[in-house]
């Protein structure tokens, strides 16, 4: 007998005493490696899910901020307009103030003035 033809008995030898895989083991390792998947994807999905949140949280802080300057811009010609107002507000204030005050010592003169008649 050639070493071959021992290699080719002793292999057909070697599978006769292994057993055959039965269906249940089969089955086992299908449902093993079909959960691995299932885990797999899980995870991944769960990783893709985090990483969408957080984009989602900072686009919103982004749009929180953007939102923000834009009501600055908007305001600040409003606190413009009422600082104008109140500045011509004061100064039609103080302008009548200033036509009361010779108005008053107009009256004030005209009231101590000595009499321009003699008869009195």
């Amino acid at each position: 007998m050639t070493t071959e033809q021992k290699n080719a008995t002793k292999s057909e030898s070697e599978l006769q005493h292994t057993p055959p895989p039965t269906p249940t083991d089969e089955l086992s390792e299908v449902n093993r490696a079909a959960q691995a998947l299932v885990d797999a994807l899980k995870e991944l999905a769960q990783v893709k899910i985090q990483s969408a949140t957080d984009l989602t949280e900072e686009t919103h802080h982004s749009i929180d901020r953007s939102v923000q300057v834009l009501r600055d811009k908007a305001d600040f010609p409003k606190r413009r307009l009422r600082q104008r107002s109140w500045r011509t507000a004061s100064d039609v204030v103080e302008d009548i103030d200033d036509r009361m005050t010779k108005a008053a010592k107009a009256a004030w003169e005209i009231l101590t003035a000595p009499p321009s008649d003699p008869k009195v």
